[in-house]
């Protein structure tokens, strides 16, 4: 096997002989033919064509890197974008221009539209380039392998991008397609349905349809129970229980928050944000319920987490203001006025370094309405 010290070796054996010469320009390093080589090696090319590289390999050959190196991008690890970015021009130059090199398509090209349409839809926002790439890649597929995963797949992306452009009719057909051929030919892949049950429920919220919502989420739910998710079963509940308080039906989604809260103490017990949102989420409960004494006792659980994890630049401070906001109204309702404006004034001064300019008005003491209270995201 060649090593980068061999590789340096024929290099400097090249450029003796004066057949190239390493340049950096505009601090981009490169080899540089010499023109009478250039013109030599055009000739034999030309009169031994069949003992070339030619351009379809090398394109096939650059796809296959490509779809090996540019990393996955989405909402929860959206880290990825810095590295994804250099993949992402160079990926969308080549799938350009491809068709007028290539005379079929590959796998590799199929999963370079997918990872461009990712970071389009979560980087870039641009919802409608990330439906076209996934139809490509789904039309692709098909004509590849008439059916496999990636098939299922492409159509679960083209029903989120639609999703995320508000088109719920055509989300819903794109995400109902998928269900249904997952569970033709992957019945036992229950990760991949519990997604689109999901989805099929964020597009009844959009609808404003809560019952039909719910209904989805739930069967997302089961599926989640059969595949051993138990990570996403919590963030399930956590999303089901916030849309039940919309009815309110304070006493489920207090039961479900419960319920996720174990799950995560069980399972992501070393995941402080996740299990302070739970805590936070309780304490909306209780102080729904009008039992401030259970209220405080869970926010100032969630709060401690929170301060701890911004200290060591794990949490955001628009997260710790809604806890001391929540602390500060629950010693306010308790009689305890003096500390609940100690924490108010905390959350003031804090939302103020995040903010720059703030209307202070927005921060006046109404004892009617509960104009402190910000429901978590």
């Amino acid at each position: 096997m060649m090593t980068e010290q061999d590789l340096n070796e024929s290099f400097n054996q090249l450029e003796k002989k004066g057949c190239m010469r390493m340049v950096n320009e505009r601090g981009v390093t490169g080899f540089r033919m010499h023109k009478l080589k250039q013109e030599e090696l055009i000739n034999f090319m030309k009169k031994y064509p069949d003992l070339c590289v030619s351009p379809k390999e090398i394109y096939l050959v650059l796809f296959e890197i490509l779809s090996k190196l540019f990393p996955s991008v989405n909402k929860n690890y959206g880290s990825n974008w810095s590295r994804a970015k250099y993949f992402y021009f160079h990926s969308k130059k080549l799938l350009k221009n491809y068709r007028s090199v290539l005379d079929r398509e590959s796998d590799s090209i199929a999963f370079l539209y997918s990872r461009v349409a990712d970071f389009n839809k979560h980087i870039l926002g641009k919802y409608k380039e990330a439906c076209q790439n996934e139809e490509i890649r789904l039309k692709i597929s098909v004509n590849l392998f008439e059916m496999n995963q990636d098939v299922v797949d492409a159509h679960f992306k083209i029903g989120e991008a639609f999703l995320m452009m508000n088109d719920t009719r055509n989300a819903l057909f794109y995400l109902e397609k998928a269900i249904q051929l997952n569970q033709e030919h992957y019945p036992d892949d229950f990760h991949v349905t519990a997604l689109c049950y999901f989805n099929i429920g964020q597009c009844y919220q959009k609808i404003g349809e809560l019952k039909s919502e719910l209904n989805f989420k739930e069967q997302a739910m089961k599926f989640y129970v059969k595949a051993n998710n138990h990570i996403k079963i919590a963030e399930l509940l956590d999303d089901v229980a916030s849309r039940l308080l919309t009815r309110p039906d304070v006493d489920t989604a207090l039961k479900y928050n419960m319920k996720s809260l174990n799950l995560k103490n069980e399972y992501d017990e070393t995941n402080m944000n996740s299990i302070a949102k739970s805590l936070y989420n309780i304490g909306v409960c209780y102080y729904k319920k009008a039992n401030y004494d259970k209220s405080i006792e869970y926010h100032e659980q969630a709060m401690q987490l929170r301060q701890m994890m911004e200290q060591e630049n794990k949490c955001c401070k628009l997260v710790l203001t809604h806890s001391l906001n929540a602390v500060g109204l629950c010693y306010r309702n308790i009689g305890d006025i003096m500390k609940g404006f100690e924490l108010l004034d905390q959350e003031v001064k804090m939302r103020k370094e995040i903010l720059a300019d703030v209307d202070p008005a927005y921060f006046k003491f109404n004892e009617h309405e509960d104009i402190f209270f910000i429901q978590d995201d």
